[in-house]
């Protein structure tokens, strides 16, 4: 899905994907320079996500992205990578790039 975001004097194109991580680190959102906002839904109703900068991410060292919450980052243009503690996740990735 490609769309125009309209924020304020900012335009860039909206991109949204699924995402699914399981027990294996997996990459949720790819590094881009051009970032200006990123934002991830845990649409899971039972299955936490950790989220951290690199694949190397744990359980126990990621942030903690609980079913049923977002995350929104307006900040960074790094990589974002995901695992669970068990079980498999359901992502939704939205990412507002020039």
């Amino acid at each position: 899905m490609t769309a125009t975001s309209n924020s304020g004097a900012r335009n860039g194109n909206l991109l949204v994907t699924r995402v699914q991580p399981t027990t294996s680190a997996l990459l949720v959102l790819a590094a881009n320079p051009n970032r200006m906002k990123a934002t991830i839904q845990n649409l899971s109703t039972s299955v936490t996500v950790f989220l951290a900068e690199s694949s190397s991410v744990l359980s126990t060292t990621g942030l903690e992205l609980a079913a049923g919450a977002t995350l929104t980052d307006e900040e960074t243009v790094t990589a974002y990578y995901g695992i669970t503690a068990s079980g498999t996740s359901d992502l939704r990735v939205a990412e507002v790039a020039s």
